[in-house]
């Protein structure tokens, strides 16, 4: 049995998309009866109650290992301090693990981690070592090609093409680089959908779905600009079986639209709820017609982002309304269209959205398969096992 120590600097448990990420990754290699240690910082203030196997929905057992980590800051204001501080705190916890990693390696035992730091840490192992790259500074760029240099028994997973190019142009072997997309879940999918009944009066409307935060990476995505947009053309077109429904990720994003949708008389067309889990939002998401990518137009989208959530509404063959941006048009998803923050631009998307809705045939399951998280899995353990 082939053993798997996943180190990170993630806290958990969290609704953060990137959490699930990472425990979907480790289900996978559960459900492929590898043995299992997460290593992670005990860095936030949760309930002692929380169970992560449970939070996760992860029915095969595997070894938690939170390490005590002075700091609870868990950096959800960007500052220069902040910054600092987390480099600082990031770059002791990756010092401070490896005595705990060494206690737990075994023969067959290899690593995988979404920070650099840990990477740099724990290639003293001689152990192949996974390192999935979501984004990339100048620090961790530095990091990578000191590893590289003197380190070969590594494998570099960038989740984006923009990625995949710069760790090329910094010297990266393409030997030692799998580049894919983070994916989704093909299981919940088919235990959901086996389980389903689905409501006949939501079938005689036409649902717009969103469920995320306002923002990413400090950057607002315009969600209250489209709450406007809908609004005003459900009005201006007399749209009557048309409906908008936003699942936020906390209750204070819910307080904020709640509020602005009673400041603006906004219809009761739209409708705001509180977080649910995933496997709740998956639900909703085959019950619905139209998903909302809203991401914006900056470097980190563009060059680092891999949304989840895009993934999932292309399993669910929703047409998709998302940004004009580098990161929504590089998939060739024939049932999507596009708008720019323009109020004319968002109405003329929504209207396309609700008229294209049928015309494209659904895409071929087996093609939407290469975007699931087993076979992400089944690729990386294939590129592990040939490094050259």
């Amino acid at each position: 049995m082939m053993h798997l120590v996943y180190a990170t600097y993630q806290y958990f448990p969290d609704f953060r998309t990137n959490t699930f990420q990472s425990m979907s990754t480790i289900n996978e290699f559960l459900k492929l009866n590898y043995e299992v240690d997460l290593i992670y910082p005990n860095r936030k203030k949760h309930n002692n109650n929380e169970d992560i196997k449970k939070f996760y929905n992860i029915k095969k057992d595997f070894n938690v290992t939170p390490v005590s980590h002075l700091s609870k800051n868990t950096y959800e204001t960007s500052s220069f301090f902040n910054r600092i501080i987390y480099l600082i705190n990031h770059s002791l916890y990756a010092y401070k693990l490896k005595n705990t990693v060494k206690n737990l390696t075994k023969d067959n035992s290899f690593y995988f981690t979404r920070s650099p730091y840990i990477a740099y840490s724990l290639r003293k192992f001689n152990k192949p070592i996974v390192y999935e790259i979501h984004q990339l500074t100048k620090m961790s760029i530095f990091l990578i090609k000191f590893i590289f240099k003197n380190y070969k028994n590594i494998l570099f997973v960038p989740v984006s093409p923009g990625i995949e190019k710069k760790l090329i142009e910094s010297g990266i072997n393409q030997n030692y680089i799998e580049c894919l997309e983070t994916g989704y879940d093909e299981d919940l999918f088919q235990e959901i959908e086996k389980n389903q009944k689905f409501n006949n009066i939501q079938q005689n409307q036409i649902r717009f779905i969103y469920g995320g935060s306002l923002t990413i990476q400090g950057v607002d995505k315009g969600i209250k600009n489209l709450i406007e947009c809908f609004h005003d053309i459900c009005i201006e077109k007399s749209l009557k079986n048309v409906i908008f429904d936003i699942y936020c990720s906390n209750f204070e994003e819910k307080s904020e639209l709640s509020s602005f949708i009673e400041e603006k008389k906004i219809l009761r067309k739209i409708n705001i709820y509180d977080r649910v889990s995933h496997s709740e939002f998956i639900e909703e998401i085959l019950k619905s017609d139209i998903g909302i990518i809203p991401l914006p137009d900056t470097h980190h989208v563009n060059y680092f982002s891999s949304s989840m959530k895009y993934f999932e509404f292309v399993r669910a063959n929703l047409f998709i309304m998302c940004s004009d941006v580098l990161a929504n048009k590089r998939f060739a998803y024939k049932k999507q269209t596009l708008y720019t923050p323009s109020k004319e631009s968002i109405k003329e998307a929504i209207l396309t959205s609700i008229e294209n809705i049928n015309k494209f045939s659904d895409i071929e399951h087996d093609h939407v398969l290469k975007y699931s998280f087993s076979s992400r899995t089944n690729n990386i353990i294939y590129k592990l096992k040939n490094l050259s």
